[in-house]
């Protein structure tokens, strides 16, 4: 049993194949001028086939998945490559395009993984969204003198790509090379004005590159993974999209313009070898995990056009020894500075009301801390397992400190609780081992809440609590008359 093909009625167009299982080596006969869409579709067995010349249309997804195929020859006729037509074709390994092909449509090639080899027409202008995605065995690729852009994804996942040739090129669209993981070098065109989402992501074999002078944005994940050492940001440009060099861990230098405006989420997240960065006061804007995880780096500087400073923005700066955050700053986000276990000192300013969850924790050098007069709330976590901290300095303000708060301030001594508080939560002394002395400075009992795990064993027994003498009555609140050592000042 073989295949047969389905010819339709003129006998012009080939329209399918019955017996697809059997369908090995197909030959076209002489005469048809068509391939339908999706015409041998799924004929995975399929290895070989033979067009005649009298062809000059070949359907969208005609090949698609024909995954055994390793031959084929397009007809000089053929003047368009449908989208998806030899699409998961995964044993294709050569291709020449004929000379009056101008269009590619998207998909064409998509999935071929084993193709190295594809010679295209010198007039060829437009190649689809896709074209060439997850052509895992691709080595070189030249673009056409008449092709002006690079769609989206087009080259996506391209991991054997070493070269590509963009001379003619003025327009790359998102994640055109994301993936290309074997791509040491690619020169941009002086035409380039925007660097957009993710053109090279992942390709960890870069590591360098040179961006050109009028480029005004640098997209959402543009450079992210690579391997570069050193970039220079274009005066030009404005902005630095989240994720750009995310994950960037041998790059050691970066100068930011004086006319960048916003630095987006996670723009330098895990840019483990930074030591240094210098924000120019242009920037009002830094976006959440910017510098999180760049544990080399030592010195930041925070502009004054700063206002906020949002989550996780410094998180895990191992190597940061000090920070001076600017009056301009008006509200700390959580988690801000976690794990930042090399912080010495931080001043905070004097406009913030609030010390955000886990805004500190982790940041075991922190040896002492001031807390400006306007702060009502030291949120959950603030600065948990800060191992070093000796001296914290709360103003009269106070009102809530929430669980965990101080938790694991394993050298904590002392502290003085203002007469504001109105409420302490669960754990928020945990862990303080060192804790000899807790000053507790107010005078009733109305409108106070205390968890009756705030304090645990180690502190009810061997720390003394010091109250004023018109708070002679302490014992009648269920977590205060736990204390063995009480002390009442006059």
């Amino acid at each position: 049993m073989e295949g047969h093909l389905s010819i339709s009625e003129n006998g012009k167009t080939v329209m399918g194949i019955y017996n697809t299982d059997y369908a090995i080596d197909v030959t076209i006969p002489e005469g048809v001028t068509a391939i339908s869409h999706n015409a041998f579709e799924n004929c995975s067995q399929l290895r070989s086939i033979k067009i005649p010349s009298s062809v000059s249309f070949i359907g969208c997804e005609a090949f698609k998945g024909c995954s055994s195929l390793k031959d084929i020859i397009i007809p000089e006729g053929v003047s368009l490559i449908d989208h998806g037509t030899f699409m998961d074709c995964s044993s294709l390994e050569f291709l020449k395009v004929p000379n009056n092909v101008e269009t590619i449509e998207y998909d064409a090639f998509s999935g071929c993984s084993s193709l190295k080899e594809i010679y295209l027409p010198d007039n060829l202008k437009n190649i689809g969204v896709r074209c060439f995605k997850d052509c895992s065995s691709l080595l070189y690729f030249a673009c056409p003198k008449e092709m002006t852009t690079i769609k989206e994804y087009t080259f996506s996942g391209c991991s054997s790509l070493e070269v590509i040739n963009i001379e003619s090129i003025i327009t790359i669209e998102k994640y055109a090379f994301c993936g290309c993981s074997s791509l040491q070098r690619i020169d941009l065109p002086d035409s380039l004005t925007y660097i957009d989402c993710g053109i090279f992501q992942g390709c960890t074999s870069i590591k360098s590159i040179w961006i050109p002078e009028n480029v005004t944005t640098i997209g959402d994940s543009a450079f992210c993974g690579t391997s570069i050492r050193r970039i220079i940001i274009p005066h030009k440009v404005t902005s630095i999209g989240s994720l750009a060099f995310q994950g960037c861990i041998y790059l050691q230098n970066i100068v930011i313009p004086k006319c960048v405006k916003s630095i987006g989420w996670g723009a330098f997240e895990g840019c483990a070898s930074i030591q240094t960065v210098d924000i120019p006061n242009s920037v009002n804007h830094i976006g959440g995990s910017a510098f999180s995880a760049c544990e080399s780096l030592q010195s930041i500087n925070i502009p004054n056009t700063i206002k906020c400073i949002e989550t996780e923005t410094f998180s895990e700066c191992k190597s940061l020894t000090s920070i001076i955050i600017p009056n301009s700053v008006t509200y700390i986000s959580a988690w801000a500075f976690n794990n930042c276990s090399s912080l010495q000192s931080i001043v905070i300013p004097d406009v913030a009301t609030k010390i955000e969850k886990y805004l500190f924790s982790g940041c075991s050098s922190l040896q002492r801390i001031v807390i400006p007069s306007k702060v009502t709330h030291i949120c959950e976590g603030a600065f948990c397992d800060c191992s070093s901290l000796k001296e914290i300095v709360m103003p009269e303000t106070i009102s809530f400190i929430g669980k965990w708060a101080f938790s694991n301030c394993t050298i904590l001594e002392s502290i003085t609780i203002p007469h504001s508080i109105s409420y302490i939560g669960s754990h928020a002394f945990s862990g303080c081992s060192s804790m000899n002395t807790l000053y507790l400075q107010i005078d009733s009992l109305g409108g106070i809440k205390i968890e009756d795990d705030a304090f645990e064993d180690d502190i009810l027994y061997n720390c003394t609590l010091i109250v004023s003498s018109r708070f002679w009555f302490y014992d009648l609140h269920p977590v205060l008359k736990k204390f063995k050592h009480v002390k009442i000042e006059k």
